[in-house]
Order: C-alpha cells, then structure tokens, then sequence
C-alpha cells in the first residue's frame, strides 16, 4: 500500500491526502489519495500526479515548522469548511492533508503518533526488497568484499520461493597460486539480511579430487586387464 492510502487509512476524518516534492522553484504532487475533494485540490493550479503546483497556502504553512531532535513537527490550520494540515516528511517532500472541521485536532494526533512508524516502514521497505538477481548479487559482493580476500567470481544465482531467499553461488581465490575455494551466500529477499554463509575448504575439495583420480586410475587398470583378456581369447 501507498503512502498516502496509509495515511488516509488513519482516520475517517481525513479527506485527502497529498505527497509533494519540493522541486526547483515549486512542489509538486507525488502521490495522493482522496475520499472527497475539498480546500486542498481547489488550491492546487492542477491536482494530479506531477503536477506542478505553487500554493501559498503550503508555502506559508511549511514556513512555520520548527526542528527539534525525534519529534514530528505539524501544523494545522482550520478553515469554516475544512482543516488543512501539513508536515515534513523529509528534506524533499511535504505531507497535505485536509480534514473536516471538527475532526482537524483528532487528525492531527492520530497523524503525529502514526507518521513515525509508517516513515520507517516505507524506508525499511524501500531499502530492503531484493527485486532481481542484480541486486542480490550486489548485496552478496559487498557482503564478501569484507570477509574475503583475493578475486571473487559468481557464477550461479538462484531464487527460492518457498523461504524467499536468494542464493548467490561462486568462487574467490586469494592468489594464482592456490586453488579456489567454493562459497555460497543465502539472502533474505524481503529484507536483503544474509541469513547464512558457508565455503568449501581446500581440503575438502583435495580429497574429491584424489577419489576422481583414484577411481580414474582403477577404471585404467580395469580396462587394460579387460583388453588383455580379450586379445588373449582372439590368439587361442
């Protein structure tokens, strides 16, 4: 859900709902959601997504906000036939809201004790979602870069739906001179934590490969006891 239809959801007084981002030289609609049209959209020049727009009336309210450290500043305003309220919600964008007249001060603490956790939830969920395989592998190297050293290479990048998660496969090599070691990355895609990490030691991978060379050197010896056996039979 948007945004603006989560702030909308807050409380039956509000009538609308507007994120504007400060552009050069003018705000402009973001985002909306509305029940009714009221004071907000007859102020607008144009209402619609990216519209610009020049109000003095968010311009005057913006201007009376005032900073303090983990507190949400707003500023409401009431009106014969509507409250309007407006607040920061970052450095680029405003939040307007219009609300029926007797509703205005309920609105506007539903919205200071509300805001905060849904700003967080936006940003958490702006940050984390792993969309594509790009991003997982980004979020993989980066992950690596501080715990491995030497070259890394990914070679295998796979989606599983049934946990969510990413799996990033691939291979780092401290020097030329020694072999490469196995590694394997499982990502969280809602959050893009990493849930778990593992490689495989040269060791691990020496002793595959003397069993292949082993059983490579028994298949030899088998076959050549197999074509003396038969060259044996031809001569009799």
């Amino acid at each position: 859900m948007s945004l603006s239809k989560d702030v909308l959801a807050l409380h039956d007084g509000i009538q609308e709902v507007f994120i504007l981002e400060n552009r050069p030289g003018q705000y402009a609609v973001a985002e909306e959601a509305t029940r009714s049209t009221s004071l907000l959209s007859l102020s607008f020049h144009e209402v619609g997504n990216h519209a610009q727009i020049v109000p003095a009336v968010i311009l005057g309210g913006a201007g009376q906000f005032t900073s303090e450290p983990d507190s949400l500043r707003l500023v409401g305003i009431l009106y014969q036939r509507w409250g309007v309220i407006f607040t920061h919600l970052d450095e680029k964008r405003l939040l307007a809201l219009s609300t029926s007249p007797e509703s205005l001060y309920s609105v506007m603490e539903r919205v200071n004790d509300s805001l905060p956790g849904l700003l967080k939830r936006e940003r958490r969920e702006e940050a984390a979602d792993v969309k594509s395989a790009a991003e997982a592998e980004a979020i993989a190297r980066s992950f690596l870069i501080g715990r491995l050293r030497g070259s890394i290479s990914v070679d295998e990048i796979s989606y599983r739906g049934t946990d969510h998660q990413w799996l990033v496969h691939g291979s780092y090599r401290r020097s030329r001179w020694v072999f490469a070691k196995r590694f394997q990355v499982e990502l969280d895609a809602d959050n893009g934590s990493v849930m778990r990490f593992a490689t495989i030691s040269p060791a691990r991978r020496h002793g595959i490969y003397f069993f292949l060379a082993e059983l490579a050197c028994l298949l030899a010896v088998l076959l050549a006891v197999l074509a003396w056996l038969l060259q044996y039979n031809l001569r009799r």
